[in-house]
């Protein structure tokens, strides 16, 4: 049986190479050698401003965005407080990322790290309620490491109906790490209710991929072997 392709998105102002070397640091690059093919892809957008301190210390640019966040309303920058974002961007990077799988694929599923685990449900949600990647064979797996819910009020029908509507959610299933750490945990939980099929696996740690003991590493190699 052939291995399974997963289009792989990285998290804010940084790379696919940077989303590599995280997984490599998380010991996972020979779990995902073995399991699947993985394609890993920079975002449309060059950084429209520095990356975090701990991306810089230890890697080089070009880095990349999916979106650009600001406060809706007032168009400031957004902070990590509470409140609405709007995201400038966003609606570019999908179009590239459905052009990118329709180009490249078939793919069988998506993985992102942060920001790109929040495009990755995003996609599935617009393709599950007819919103955008129609034509393109069902996702059959998302993973989702320490990334979820998007905060812009454009995109709140959509989560609300994922997460009251059964058939509005995201029908495949879904891995998510949650750090008890995490500054952004709200938001990756907040995924949850609009998943028929979630598996959590939640780590003392903070915002980052995260390692997977072996008994998690078998639950996604069964995701991913479709069992």
């Amino acid at each position: 049986m052939p291995k399974p392709r997963i289009l792989a998105l990285h998290g804010f102002r940084t790379s696919a190479q940077v989303f590599k070397s995280q997984v490599a640091i998380a010991a996972l690059s020979r779990f995902f050698s073995d399991e699947a093919e993985v394609v890993y892809l920079d975002a449309p957008h060059p950084a429209s401003g520095p990356a975090y301190d701990e991306v810089l210390q230890f890697f080089e640019p070009p880095f990349y965005e999916w979106w650009n966040a600001v406060e809706a309303g007032s168009g400031k920058v957004a902070s990590s407080g509470d409140g609405e974002w709007t995201y400038q961007g966003l609606h570019a990077s999908l179009a590239f990322v459905e052009g990118f799988m329709r180009e490249h694929g078939p793919f069988d599923g998506l993985m992102g790290f942060s920001q790109g685990a929040s495009v990755a449900a995003l996609v599935a949600l617009m393709q599950r309620n007819g919103k955008g990647f129609q034509g393109l064979p069902p996702l059959k797996f998302l993973l989702l490491f320490a990334g979820g819910r998007s905060r812009d009020p454009a995109l709140k029908p959509l989560y609300e109906a994922a997460a009251t509507d059964a058939n509005a959610r995201i029908s495949c299933p879904v891995f998510v790490t949650v750090g008890e750490q995490d500054p952004h945990k709200a938001g990756i939980e907040a995924i949850l209710p609009c998943c028929a099929k979630p598996t959590v696996f939640r780590h003392p740690q903070g915002h980052q991929v995260a390692r997977l003991p072996q008994e998690e590493q078998s639950k996604l190699a069964a995701i991913l072997r479709g069992r």
